[in-house]
């Protein structure tokens, strides 16, 4: 048990607590005794049990509130940390994306650039394969000599083993024994003759019958009619025909059974096969193409249709001069600053409403009573001229040093000739969308911008401070610079996928023009081997009219 401890101090308190709270409360000062000496018995109890009950709920609600504070504090600087590091990566993803890029698509020294150079320039992958597969010491050369070589050494007027030579000894010789007997058989002179030896049959026969006579002369006139189709010449010329025939066919390439079948078939398969190779390799490319050409489809849609969403304007309800004042309030919380909406609210001594936010240096800061006017606008055909106009009336009737003029990005194209974000004197001219989050460094670059020149301003500021002020305006305007370049590079991302179709679909023209070349060479190899097929068949048709019977071909 708790034990009580006399105090002699003013006011004293003792609890005990258990499973009821215990409060003895001893109040020796004198103007609470003289408080309750106006109430009876019955009073003081109920005012002390009010009074007890008003304390600890107001306790309650001050430790509540205090909770609440604390909650709010630590989310507002969680919020700012977050800011800072969402910013910092989308720095970090910016600059990466540029680089990979720039390595990628830049014209004069991409990867892809120097990939598609080397591949279609002269001497390059693709002519040195042409070069290496058609041209002179390649496999299709190689076979086609390899192949046509024995047949042209075969047919070649100079080759001793050739067809030519021997068809022209084996017709020399028939020829020659052709010629000497039909001399022999021809001359009557020569009792063993053909000729004497009709003659003297002939001589007899007539003398015996003149109709036995008449008989063998129709006989010997019948065999000799061309007109016959049994006729000994008839048949003489029917085996002709059918001989040189046999040799057309033998020599000729479009017959199966021909001996230059295999080799037209091998050449062809050969020239089949590399024409399958080159298109499906065409066709390869050209899908590859096509899923590129579709990527940069969809990033530029979705680009224009963010684009589009921008021009239909801000938030439902909400004025831009809202946005942009909500935008600096939450950029300059926490500094010595304050941040007054002044769109709606004449300025002192004057009845204009120019000047949309104020930012003032509190007395907190070295530069206290510095002033920074905004004003921000969304309607089209906003001139340079005309804003900085505006700013110079706006820092005149609010006090303010620095102007800063907020234009929507959403009127922008309206807006021919005026900058994204531009610095002219005290005032600064910029393009800011609340919808685009691209546009919140714009915005927040002209805010460090116009707080560093209203410090400028002050007499009691340093030189170094001004060299590092001068020195943080060159950082912000070549960030945003690089930013303006990083968009124009996007926006000719398209261009450049549309030359890289054009010059696709030229070497494909080429390589088309390169195989028609290989069939025209084809055919003219083709015409020279029929030109001497040609010239053997005259030559076994002469040995056919001269000799009596087809003579065989030598083997191959």
């Amino acid at each position: 048990m708790n034990q009580i401890v006399p105090s002699l101090l003013p006011l004293d308190a003792s609890v005990q607590l258990g499973e009821t709270l215990t409060v003895s409360l001893v109040d020796r000062r004198p103007e609470s005794v003289d408080f309750f000496t106006t109430f009876n018995l019955l009073q003081r109890g109920e005012l002390a049990k009010e009074a007890w009950q008003i304390g600890l709920r107001a306790l309650e609600s001050a430790q509540a509130s205090a909770n609440s504070a604390r909650l709010e504090d630590i989310g507002k600087a969680l919020l700012v940390d977050v800011q800072a590091r969402l910013r910092d990566h989308v720095d970090a993803q910016t600059r990466d994306v540029e680089a990979q890029l720039r390595g990628f698509l830049d014209p004069k020294d991409g990867r892809l650039m120097q990939r598609l150079d080397g591949l279609l320039k002269d001497g390059g992958e693709l002519a040195r394969l042409l070069q290496h597969h058609t041209g002179p010491g390649s496999k299709l050369q190689t076979t086609l000599t390899s192949a046509i070589n024995p047949l042209l050494r075969s047919l070649s007027p100079s080759e001793h083993e050739g067809i030519v030579l021997t068809l022209k000894r084996q017709v020399a010789e028939v020829l020659q024994s052709s010629q000497q007997a039909v001399q022999e058989a021809l001359d009557p002179v020569n009792p063993q003759g053909a000729a004497s030896r009709f003659l003297v049959g002939l001589s007899e026969q007539l003398k015996s019958a003149g109709a036995a006579q008449e008989r063998r002369l129709a006989e010997v006139t019948a065999a000799l009619d061309a007109n016959n189709d049994q006729s000994l010449l008839s048949r003489l010329l029917r085996e002709t025909r059918a001989a040189q025939e046999r040799v057309l066919v033998a020599l000729n390439p479009s017959d199966e059974k021909s001996l230059l079948a295999p080799l037209k078939r091998t050449i062809e398969d050969l020239l089949s096969g590399y024409q399958r190779q080159q298109m499906a390799a065409i066709e390869t490319q050209r899908e590859r193409q096509a899923a590129f050409e579709k990527t940069i489809l969809e990033k530029v849609t979705r680009l224009e249709t963010r684009k589009d969403a921008l021009r239909r304007g801000v938030k439902a309800g909400q004025d831009f001069e809202v946005h942009v004042y909500e935008f600096v309030h939450a950029v300059l919380s926490g500094g010595p600053y304050e941040v007054d909406f002044t769109a709606h609210t004449a300025a002192t001594g004057s009845r204009r409403k120019v000047g949309d936010v104020v930012v003032t240096f509190n007395a907190e800061s070295r530069f206290a009573g510095s002033r920074i006017v905004l004003e921000a606008k969304d309607r089209e055909q906003t001139t340079q001229k005309k804003a900085l106009e505006e700013l110079t009336v706006a820092r005149e009737i609010r006090g303010a040093q620095v102007g800063v003029f907020v234009l929507s990005s959403a009127a922008g194209p309206s807006c021919p000739g005026f900058p994204a974000f531009m610095r002219c004197g005290c005032d600064i001219l910029v393009q800011w969308h609340p919808e685009d989050p691209a546009s919140d460094a714009y915005l927040h670059a002209a805010i460090l911008l116009a707080l560093a020149l209203a410090a400028r301003l002050q007499r009691h500021a340093a030189v170094d401070e001004l060299k590092e002020l001068e020195t943080l305006e060159k950082l912000l305007t070549t960030h945003l610079q690089r930013v303006e370049t990083l968009r124009r590079k996007a926006k000719m991302l398209l261009m450049t996928a549309n030359e890289m179709v054009g010059e696709l679909n030229a070497s494909v023209g080429e390589v088309s023009e390169m195989a028609n070349g290989l069939k025209g060479l084809l055919r003219s190899a083709r015409a020279e081997e029929a030109g001497d097929v040609e010239f053997g068949g005259d030559g076994v048709g002469a040995v056919n009219q001269f000799g009596v019977e087809g003579m065989p071909l030598p083997a191959a």
